[in-house]
């Protein structure tokens, strides 16, 4: 009797590779989605340095141009024209170019919910500080928790120190530094800031600036 010798593939050869191929594509469609997720996440995390690289930039030019003012808002003694607290930091300072804005306006940053605002009005002297916003621009979201916190000399101790309000300052803050912690998950960091204004000694008015 002769043998069939014909060659071909068995039923169990053809199960087997079925079922490699079938492994093969779990594997590359996994690493292909790895590999995505990756990009994604790169791109979320330089979007988001880019993004506070801008703020931080934003609060350097601005705080460091902080004019200390103390003036006759309502009429009797000179008040401190900036206003610091843990929350809140309202003060006199140029805007960035960016904004489209020339000469003196009153700036004010303020954390409230999870987000960072800008507002700002004109400022041509002291009265102004009380002025509504002109205009608002949120700058951050997702933030966690926050604080402004303040190095200055307050007029009882004469000593300079750490303070969350510039209520009793004798002179304009030394340096602000500014804290955020974002939202759980949120992969955004945000760098230690410390921002010397340029002028910190008393700068009295009574009228227009310029």
């Amino acid at each position: 009797m002769m043998r069939n010798t014909s060659e071909g593939f068995t039923l169990i050869e053809l199960l087997v590779a079925i079922a490699l191929l079938a492994i093969m594509t779990v594997i590359m469609t996994g690493a292909l989605t790895t590999g995505r997720r990756v990009w994604e996440s790169s791109g979320d995390r330089l979007e988001g340095a880019a993004s506070i690289r801008a703020v931080q930039r934003v609060l350097r030019a601005e705080i460091g141009g902080l004019r200390p003012y103390f003036g006759r808002i309502t009429g009797g003694n000179r008040e401190p024209l900036f206003d610091g607290q843990p929350n809140r930091f309202r003060f006199v300072t140029d805007l960035p170019a960016y904004l489209g804005h020339r000469g003196m306006y009153c700036v004010t940053y303020t954390l409230k919910g999870d987000k960072l605002y800008l507002d700002w009005a004109p400022y041509q002297q002291p009265r102004d500080f009380l002025k509504e916003p002109e205009a608002q621009e949120v700058l951050l979201t997702g933030i966690k928790s926050a604080r402004f916190r303040y190095l200055g000399t307050v007029s009882r101790s004469g000593r300079s120190d750490w303070h969350d309000s510039t209520r009793d300052f004798a002179y304009g803050p030394a340096t602000v530094t500014l804290d955020i912690e974002f939202e759980e998950g949120d992969q955004r960091n945000w760098p230690v800031l410390m921002i010397a204004p340029r002028i910190t000694q008393r700068l009295d008015q009574d009228r227009q600036p310029f």
